[in-house]
């Protein structure tokens, strides 16, 4: 979990399914869009995992210098849009399979030139993964916390990938001693 000076943009984004809404002009008055839950898969929403969208949500805040985003991976392709610049591209999300490219990745971006309010929108497409939509949460915080947080998990990961090695590496051992 986030703590020390950084918080989860967990909650009611405002979803705009199969449309890329400009990211600071508003939406049509037909595609005004609806709330759902971040983080979560929007296959109920939309009756599948395959679909493509944009989320959109309002930071109030007093100032944004010293701030970042940590922009989770998400499973598929992303447009990462702040005050309308885009910020990050995750892959290419695309209204169809065909143009989508799926990407992963995580990034930790200093807001340093952003202002408040802050105007999130994110373009969206999944055409690859069993769960569709936003299923991580960005996090908003002093760039030093989420930057120590994100070297925390790499860390992390990269013990694991050292563990599951060492036992792939003891079991072919195993397998070597006993076939002499």
């Amino acid at each position: 979990a986030l703590r020390d000076g950084a918080v989860p943009l967990a909650g009611s984004w405002r979803w705009h399914p199969q449309v890329f809404v400009a990211p600071l002009e508003p939406p049509p008055a037909d595609q005004a869009g609806t709330p759902i839950e971040v983080p979560g898969a929007w296959n109920a929403a939309t009756g599948s995992a395959a679909s493509w969208g944009s989320y959109e949500l309002t930071v109030q805040c007093r100032r944004a210098d010293r701030l970042a985003l940590l922009l989770p991976a998400q499973h598929s392709a992303a447009h990462w849009y702040l005050n309308g610049e885009l910020i990050h591209r995750q892959g290419e999300p695309a209204g169809n399979a065909a143009q989508e490219q799926a990407q992963v990745g995580t990034r930790l971006i200093p807001l340093a030139t952003a202002s408040c309010p802050m105007q999130l929108v994110v373009h969206v497409s999944n055409f690859v993964h069993a769960q569709g939509g936003m299923v991580q949460p960005p996090a908003l915080g002093d760039e030093r916390s989420l930057g120590l947080y994100r070297g925390r998990n790499l860390a992390i990961d990269f013990g694991l990938m050292g563990c599951f090695a060492l036992l792939g590496m003891l079991a072919l051992a195993f397998y070597l001693v006993r076939r002499s």
